[in-house]
């Protein structure tokens, strides 16, 4: 290439770089960038409008906040909107204006930047009456999603799981409180999606021989198989050998976080959810799709501990820790029909439901159309 050739190539990429950055082509920009953001959000609240009105608290819930989630169980959101002080839309919002800028939570005190403030008209029910407010909410991005905020006093969020606490009339048939506290969690998600729950039959420890639903248990084989969830007959059956190693090797709660993730398998019970012979034909899902499931169901259950402050950050970890040890050997296949994931597809599951809840975990507990 001769010397004004380069030259014309030079010119050329100097006046592309005087054009890239002209002030009007970055206001153009950013005028485009706010605009799309603006719509984001007045999506993601219209969202929050549809499903106040068909009363899908738990979605409503999964998409709060993390740090909104640390604050407020899944009860505690659903007692506030069963309060007839909640004010339940009617139809879309209106009048919805859209500004972004730094904002702090004034629950806790944590600010987030470029956060969205949106003012909007809601007309709904309030306390059995017609009722029309200017109203003023909040979401921030977290990285997808366009998350909400609930409650603007720390007060304010903790009453409402105090309400929960006072109205919860379930009783659990089990005993000790860690299966209680699984068993109710449930309860309570599938009250507020307006779906009858039953818990599991039993959770037995297997002593001596006995007949399960699945066949004949005795002390070797429950030892070898550790702990399992029965679909015949709806029980738990576990290993009190594994139970002590685990509850000495990495704490209580490691524990009660492998019943969770048993627990979910009866949750998928509940909602018809099984493993098929061909998922590739037949449009089912693989067992070790089942099994990632039933983690992050477990996950979901352990994010509500949490919240409650029925667990520590500690005891959570406890769950995890077990859970880096529960993969598969390296020579599974995916496809096996034992396969439960590795170590790091089911710390993933379990972290899925800690942070997105239900809808990570991929269960339509939603209240029945109609």
């Amino acid at each position: 290439m001769n010397h004004l050739g380069r030259r014309a190539i030079v010119i050329v990429l100097a006046m592309l770089l005087l054009v890239s950055a002209s002030p009007a082509l970055v206001a153009a920009q950013a005028t485009s960038a706010t605009s799309t953001k603006t719509a984001e959000v007045t999506d993601a609240l219209q969202q929050i409008a549809s499903l106040e009105r068909d009363h899908d608290v738990n979605t409503l819930y999964d998409l709060l906040h993390p740090d909104v989630r640390q604050k407020l169980s899944r009860e505690g959101l659903g007692a506030y909107y069963a309060s007839p002080a909640a004010l339940i839309p009617d139809g879309a919002y209106a009048d919805v204006k859209v500004t972004f800028g730094d904002w702090t939570w004034p629950v806790t005190g944590k600010t987030y930047k470029d956060a969205a403030t949106v003012t909007y008209t809601a007309s709904g029910t309030r306390n059995g009456k017609p009722a029309s407010e200017t109203a003023t909410q909040h979401l921030v991005l977290d990285g997808v999603t366009w998350r909400w905020f609930f409650g603007v006093t720390d007060a304010f969020v903790a009453q409402q799981d105090s309400a929960a606490a006072k109205a919860q009339s379930y009783k659990s048939p089990f005993k000790d409180k860690g299966y209680a506290a699984i068993d109710t969690y449930w309860a309570s998600a599938f009250t507020i999606a307006g779906i009858t729950y039953t818990p599991p039959r039993e959770i037995i420890a297997v002593t001596k021989p006995i007949r399960t639903g699945c066949g004949n248990e005795d002390q070797t084989g429950i030892d070898k198989a550790g702990v399992y969830y029965c679909t015949v007959d709806h029980k738990i059956y576990y290993s009190p050998k594994m139970k002590t190693e685990v509850s000495i090797g990495f704490g209580s709660y490691a524990w009660y976080h492998i019943v969770a993730h048993e627990w979910g398998h009866h949750i998928q019970q509940l909602m018809g959810i099984d493993a098929t012979r061909d998922p590739e034909l037949d449009g089912g899902i693989y067992p070790i799709e089942l099994e990632l499931q039933a983690d992050c169901l477990a996950g979901t259950y352990d994010q509500d501990a949490l919240a409650k402050g029925a667990i520590t950050e500690k005891a959570f970890d406890q769950a995890l820790a077990i859970t880096d040890v529960a993969g598969d050997r390296k020579s599974t296949k995916w496809d096996d029909p034992n396969a439960h994931g590795t170590d790091a597809q089911r710390r993933q599951s379990v972290l899925t439901g800690f942070d997105d809840g239900f809808i990570g975990c991929n269960l339509p507990l939603h209240p029945p159309e109609g």
